[in-house]
């Protein structure tokens, strides 16, 4: 059983962050996701990841591997620059 994740940032930007993935569009918040382990975006379980970057990357952004994955694709395949 993959362990629940902790909220550990400053309340303030908790509340940044908690707002800006409602916002968005997102279908949990950052607190919630990371407290069920589930996606902040897609609201999946989050549970399997390709590598340990992936996984401190959840830690950070609450993303599921496929979000992941489809959000660094995208930043990737920009045109700007």
């Amino acid at each position: 059983m993959a362990k629940k994740r902790k909220d550990t940032k400053a309340p303030n930007i908790q509340n940044f962050l908690n707002q800006l993935a409602l916002i968005s569009g997102y279908k949990l918040t950052r607190t919630k996701a990371l407290e069920k382990m589930l996606c902040v975006k897609c609201g999946k379980e989050a549970k399997n990841f390709s590598d340990e970057t992936s996984k401190k990357e959840y830690n950070l952004s609450a993303l599921c591997q496929q979000c992941q994955n489809a959000f660094f694709f995208q930043i990737g395949t920009s045109s700007d620059g």
